[in-house]
């Protein structure tokens, strides 16, 4: 559906064996260093998440000022104001999540996996629900690939279809709800 440069294929090892000295990370820490992965590239998609939801905003925006309806620019209603600028606030807040993250990680503080699964699940939803904006905005321009008649072509589908899998990538982000909860109630609660 998105991500259509992305090639995905399995690994299947059968009968491998690993020389001890070929083993990364500590001995008997492959899950520790899987899930170290995991929180770096979680940051990584929130960042993404952001740069598609700015560019959405872009797009929006310049919409909002080039589009006519009722003799007016678009962007004229009060409505589509206070949202792109309600937007333009959460986009900042994201960035600074994953910049946040980040820079913990790059401290060396192992603690950062909430902060970059905060990253990712608001940084990925915000992606999404922007796009979805700027389609509206767009109107059925948004929706299509290319009009035919013009070859205009704003790339919003594209975008909507690669936004959503960035909800998946690096664990759902029903999953990070999870991480953060679990984070601040505690590791030891269950059900």
């Amino acid at each position: 559906m998105g991500h259509r440069g992305q090639l995905t294929a399995d690994i299947v090892f059968t009968d491998v064996h690993v020389p001890a000295d070929n083993v990364l990370g500590p001995p008997d820490g492959g899950l520790g260093v899987a899930l170290s992965a995991l929180v770096r590239g979680r940051i990584g998609i929130g960042a993404a998440g952001v740069g598609v939801a700015q560019a959405a905003l872009d797009l929006a925006v310049h919409r909002l000022r080039t589009r006519h309806v009722f003799g007016a620019p678009l962007g004229a209603m009060q409505h589509w104001q206070f949202q792109m600028a309600q937007r333009a606030t959460e986009i900042e807040c994201a960035r600074s999540l994953y910049q946040k993250a980040a820079l913990l990680l790059d401290r060396g503080d192992r603690s950062a996996e909430p902060e970059a699964a905060m990253a990712k699940a608001y940084g990925t939803r915000l992606a999404n629900d922007l796009v979805r904006e700027a389609i509206q905005i767009h109107g059925a321009v948004g929706f299509a690939r290319r009009v035919a008649e013009s070859g205009e072509s704003v790339r919003l589908e594209e975008m909507y279809r690669d936004a959503k899998i960035l909800e998946i990538f690096e664990g759902a982000n029903e999953l990070q709800q999870w991480i953060i909860a679990r984070q601040l109630i505690g590791r030891d609660v269950t059900g």
